[in-house]
């Protein structure tokens, strides 16, 4: 842990993409048929109850978001989900000792999953990234470590945290949950229609 920083986390969601091949924005999309909270929405409340600061990397204009939490503006979303996490972190997370970071388009992930990972990072501070596993597959959120984020500076913003991860797995600490959204990743309208009839 760096000097300095105490327990505390801070739960990051990344909302700061193009949505090019969803087509609109994925932030604003109403959960389900019976559900009209949006994807953020969702989200914000599925964290909001963990005792940790929550804040937002959006591409969208700050007015159209409809919640009332910090948010930053990602002036650069050509630049990919690197770049939006870093912007976060430099934004908001520099005292935090960890950062979990929720993407926007896995909506459907359980509060209580968001809930096992914090609980894990509090039983295996030996680690440097937490990440949940369905049936031996990882998905997300995953939470950080403050030595990795700093770490994450130096990547090119094309290549992601996949090398760092890779480089670090003998400290990557896996959650297994029950909870298949951990892999529901909704990009396109298909993958909308058939995430939203499970």
């Amino acid at each position: 842990m760096n000097e300095g920083r105490g327990e505390s986390g801070l739960i990051l969601i990344l909302t700061g993409g193009l949505s090019r091949r969803m087509g609109r924005p994925k932030a604003l999309l109403p959960l389900s048929p019976v559900d009209p909270s949006t994807f953020l929405q969702t989200i914000v409340k599925r964290t909001s109850r963990l005792n940790t600061p929550v804040a937002v990397v959006t591409s969208l204009p700050l007015r159209d978001l409809p919640i009332d939490l910090p948010s930053v503006k990602q002036e650069h979303p050509e630049e990919g989900q690197l770049s939006s996490l870093l912007l976060g972190w430099e934004t908001f997370g520099k005292c935090a000792a960890w950062v979990m970071v929720a993407l926007v388009d896995h909506p459907y992930v359980s509060e209580s999953t968001y809930g096992r990972l914090i609980e894990a990072r509090r039983q295996h501070p030996e680690a440097m990234l937490w990440t949940p596993s369905y049936q031996k597959r990882s998905g997300h959120p995953v939470i950080f470590s403050a030595p990795f984020m700093e770490q994450l500076k130096d990547l090119p913003f094309d290549q992601g945290a996949r090398p760092l991860v890779e480089r670090h797995a003998e400290r990557r600490h896996h959650v297994v949950v029950d909870d298949s959204a951990i892999l529901w990743d909704v990009d396109t309208p298909e993958d909308y229609r058939r995430y939203q009839a499970d």
